[in-house]
């Protein structure tokens, strides 16, 4: 005869017997049982796990997901152990975080106190392993308690903005070390940056393309060297751009401004005003800015030198009244200061010009450039360039020719060179064609060189 127990809590058991040898019967006589409690170990009833979206905080694991039972132990006594903690997330009770042998109890979970951080990766499971013991301690487990995890679009992360540095008028590839953008669910190709404000002094352009505000080009044109900055060549030490940057839902991160350093350059000098000039023959004129300037931004009036490359044939530059010869200079700033001029010398042609070059420092140069010069006519006096005078016979007549009387101007012919006999000869006439001449009567240098203007001695 023998008695299994159901391993059930009551206590005490019993049963009934009755004896009978076939003929009579004693009984029936109750045996009583008394047990002895033995402490149970405790069971994992319910281990569902739960699901999540990606980057979810705060997921509570309770009683409808995870429950032990035991029936000699309280649910305060019933204590689960983390042997190994999630490796995407953070297990939490009561906002503490559990860390390998961290603990928590079953009345923790019925009272909703046990949650589960994600850290937001993209890995679509994630899960810890746990026991759990009663004050024995009798174990259940090791277990795992998994968690899904469902996907979700994440927005991009502008992960690399270090800005970059320009040589002044230069150009640059906008490289990956210096604007970059990941995005976990998102290829290059598909990371958009949008230009949101134009750069101030530069282009920002795309395989050699300029773009401008709203324009785009994505990561994938950066991480392939077609991104590039062109500096306009101005004098700003610092120039900037914004730009967002979106993925294909889209979501988007930015805007952020993109910082240039512009490295200066010296530049060379500029000759932006040559007009010429004019000026009356045989006269002195300033050379002034309006006729004559250079300009540079990285040096003062006093620092842009010109070079006298070619002097001028029909007069001379000078510089605070000193005459100028090739390869002499001056300055900007003499120029400034009208101590430049330009004199002619009189002569008759109608045009002059001289050349120049400018350099600054460096030197860098520009030119040669013609100055051209015009010349205002101006009428000059008629000079008597020969009068020899002259041998006759007595009582005969000879011809004043060139040799003996001879006047001329550069601005009149010999027929508007006029004599005029302000003195008649006592003894003998002045002739012009066989006609007696008298005092205050003309003749013509072209009557001279025509052998038309005789005298006649009176014998």
């Amino acid at each position: 005869l023998s008695y299994d127990h159901f391993g059930n809590e009551n206590d005490p058991d019993s049963f009934s017997i009755i004896v009978d040898d076939g003929a009579l019967s004693d009984g029936p006589e109750t045996v009583d049982i008394r047990v002895t409690n033995v402490n149970d170990p405790p069971k994992v009833t319910l281990n569902a796990g739960i699901t999540i979206s990606e980057g979810d905080v705060d997921a509570v694991i309770d009683s409808t997901v995870l429950n032990t039972t035991d029936s000699d132990t309280d649910a305060d006594k019933l204590v689960y152990t983390v042997l190994v903690a999630p490796a995407h997330g953070l297990l939490q009770v009561a906002q503490t975080t559990l860390g390998v042998n961290g603990h928590f109890t079953q009345e923790d979970i019925d009272n909703g106190l046990v949650n589960y951080d994600h850290d937001g990766t993209e890995d679509s499971t994630d899960e810890f392993t746990f026991e759990v013991q009663d004050a024995q301690p009798l174990t259940d487990g090791p277990l795992p308690f998994t968690i899904t995890i469902l996907p979700v679009n994440d927005a991009p992360t502008i992960s690399t903005n270090t800005g970059f540095a320009v040589d002044e008028g230069g150009a640059t590839t906008i490289e990956k070390v210096m604007l970059e953008s990941t995005d976990s669910d998102n290829a290059p190709n598909e990371l958009t940056y949008v230009l949101t404000t134009d750069a101030e002094y530069g282009w920002v352009r795309l395989d050699g393309v300029d773009l401008y505000e709203n324009d785009t080009f994505t990561q994938d044109d950066v991480d392939s060297g077609l991104v590039t900055y062109a500096h306009q060549g101005t004098e700003e030490p610092s120039d900037s751009f914004e730009v967002t940057v979106q993925d294909l839902e889209p979501l988007t991160e930015g805007p952020v401004v993109v910082n240039v350093t512009v490295n200066p350059q010296n530049d060379a000098p500029e000759i932006t005003t040559h007009t010429g000039f004019a000026v009356d023959e045989g006269s002195e004129t300033t050379i002034d800015t309006a006729l004559l300037e250079a300009t540079d931004s990285d040096n003062m009036p006093s620092e842009l030198t010109y070079v006298l490359t070619t002097d001028a044939e029909y007069g001379l530059i000078r510089l605070d009244g000193v005459d100028l010869y090739e390869n002499d200079t001056f300055t900007q700033s003499d120029v400034d200061s009208g101590l430049v001029t330009y004199a002619h010398q009189g002569t008759e042609e109608p045009t002059d010009s001289f050349e120049v070059t400018v350099q600054d420092l460096e030197p860098l140069t520009d030119g040669p450039v013609v100055m051209n010069v015009t010349i205002n006519a101006v009428n000059d006096a008629p000079v008597i360039v020969t009068h020899t005078g002259f041998a006759v016979d007595e009582g005969s007549e000879t011809t004043i020719d060139t040799s003996m009387l001879e006047a001329t101007d550069s601005d009149n012919t010999a027929s508007e060179l006029t004599y005029v006999l302000t003195s008649g000869a006592m003894h003998g006439s002045v002739r012009l064609d066989g006609a007696d001449l008298y005092e205050n009567e003309t003749f013509t240098q072209d009557d001279v060189d025509s052998g038309l203007v005789t005298y006649a001695h009176q014998g």
